[in-house]
């Protein structure tokens, strides 16, 4: 009905193929190397986001320092100006005199605080800018480390599509081994059985589930031109191998 026994063989031989071919797809969709790639990807994202928040932060900062420069710098020529007027004797009237030390103190004060905050905002901005130098350190070790993540991903990918191709083609081959007839109920039984649609009999047991087939089964197998049935088990075509 089904052919002859080489047809059982190739069967067999067949059922390998599609194992190793579900092997190399369920390998190619789940690449530790992609996955290593990805999440280097996602890394990268955050840093970048990360990278333009503290450009903000460092042009926000810069422009605080400059206005208080300036601030600075116009406060100093004020100073020099009222202590070109003390000094530089253009004025005799005691209370103007004593108006101008005054205005002088309050100047120097005021400077004295600016000075300060100029101070710390440039300690703010050291700090800021030792962060981004670090963010930058380590934005550049991900980049390396995804450029090589990538090269592994396409070199495994190269590598196992170059396999499925080779099965591919060594499966188009095999299947003219097999009778039609017998190919279609393979190919349904291993849709529905996860890929195994069947299995070696040796020493009375099925290789799929691993189960032994009763004595009487056995019998009719043997004693059949054909050397093959189904499990009463896993229901896969089992063959005969001696």
């Amino acid at each position: 009905m089904f052919g002859l026994k080489t047809d059982l063989i190739s069967l067999l031989e067949l059922q390998d193929i599609d194992s190793a071919i579900q092997t190399a797809q369920k390998e190619l969709e789940a690449m530790v190397e992609k996955k290593t790639y990805e999440k280097l990807q996602t890394e990268l994202k955050d840093l970048a986001s990360k990278e333009r928040a503290m450009k903000e932060k460092l042009k926000a900062q810069n422009l605080v320092q400059d206005k208080k420069n300036g601030e600075l710098e116009m406060l100093s020529q004020k100073i020099a100006k009222e202590e070109k007027k003390l000094f530089g004797g253009t004025g005799s009237n005691p209370k103007e005199l004593a108006a101008l030390q005054q205005e002088i103190k309050h100047l120097n004060q005021n400077r004295d605080l600016l000075e300060t905050e100029v101070l710390e905002n440039m300690e703010i901005l050291s700090s800021l800018e030792e962060k981004m130098s670090s963010l930058k350190e380590r934005i550049r070790e991900r980049e390396n480390e995804a450029s090589e993540a990538e090269s592994s991903v396409l070199e495994k990918e190269t590598q196992l599509k170059g396999q499925l191709g080779k099965l591919a083609n060594d499966r188009e081959l095999k299947t003219k081994d097999i009778d039609n007839e017998l190919l279609e109920e393979y190919d349904e039984i291993r849709e529905r059985k996860g890929g195994l649609g069947v299995a070696a009999l040796i020493d009375g047991i099925c290789q799929a589930c691993h189960v032994k087939v009763p004595a009487t089964d056995l019998d009719k197998i043997i004693n059949k031109d054909e050397a093959y049935d189904y499990c009463a088990t896993c229901s896969r075509i089992i063959i005969l191998k001696e």
